[in-house]
């Protein structure tokens, strides 16, 4: 069955009217808090983050410190240390935040189709002055492991014959999304929703929400650590090192993109399909 567009075009113009309406029972924090298969409130990663390919000259500084302060007694004077790049495990990973949000006016992609698309470009903490969080934060623990190699006098690389060794750290770390400031500026916290709506045999209307969108550039995210313990060496080495890693552009765009493969779930997207599905229903 082919829906009417203008009917359906006046229901998605007031149900966005509705969802930013603070005083409507459509108010789309409230909607978004009460959704629980996954929970928004925090969102709950319950996998492990992985951040590899880092790069940078800061980084391989603070890993060629590491190396040189956990050097064994053995090897000391070192002629030299080699250091890989760090490998950085994030887990016990929440998002919070996502319950500060706002939908932009729906645009109808190809009205002519039997099941029409739709796109709502999704605005993350322009609510200010309540109890709602300003910003995204992502927060848990991290593991810092950096492997090390005495090469010989005068090597420039690590041959698979020279002694290795390795150092751990671990702590806690925040990784925050904040929105940018200023009138003039447009606010970099987006996600576009992409749907399409098919009318049932009986007259109503079902949204399938076939991909979330995270459009946030790697410049709105800054993270900051806390080391908890250490190997050999000076533990606030360890934290600079860990969080010139995490700040850089790889682990940046790393962590964006592990935030869109759980933004475009299946359980998530099936869970705002719900609810868009019964709110769009109501208005009937």
């Amino acid at each position: 069955m082919k829906a009417n567009m203008s009917i359906l075009e006046a229901l998605l113009d007031m149900l966005q009217q509705k969802m930013i309406d603070p005083s409507s029972h459509y108010y789309l924090p409230v909607l978004v808090q009460q959704l629980n298969n996954p929970s928004i409130n925090p969102y709950v990663i319950n996998d492990d983050w992985n951040m590899s390919g880092l790069s940078g000259d800061s980084i391989i500084t603070g890993a060629n410190q590491i190396c040189l302060q956990a050097t064994p007694d053995k090897y000391y004077p070192a002629q030299g240390i080699y250091a890989a790049m760090p490998q950085i495990t994030l887990s016990a990973i929440k998002i919070n935040g996502l319950i500060n949000v706002l939908p932009e006016k729906p645009t109808v992609v190809d009205p002519d189709s039997d099941a029409p698309k739709i796109s709502v470009v999704l605005d993350f903490c322009t609510i200010s002055g309540t109890s709602l969080p300003t910003a995204i934060t992502i927060t848990g623990n991290f593991t810092l492991n950096q492997s090390c190699c005495v090469p010989a006098r005068g090597a420039q690389t690590c041959e698979p014959s020279y002694p290795k060794f390795e150092t751990d750290g671990d702590g806690t770390f925040i990784a925050t999304l904040s929105p940018v400031s200023g009138p003039a500026q447009t606010n970099q916290l987006k996600m576009t929703c992409n749907a399409v709506i098919t009318v049932q045999s009986d007259g109503s209307f079902l949204v399938t929400v076939n991909e979330i969108d995270v459009n946030i550039p790697t410049d709105a995210l800054s993270i900051s650590v806390t080391i908890n313990t250490t190997g050999k060496g000076d533990k606030k080495t360890y934290e600079k090192l860990a969080e010139e890693a995490l700040n850089s552009n790889g682990a940046k765009s790393q962590i964006l993109t592990q935030m869109q493969a759980e933004a475009s779930s299946d359980a998530t997207r099936t869970e705002i399909g719900k609810m868009i599905t019964t709110q769009l229903n109501s208005l009937m």
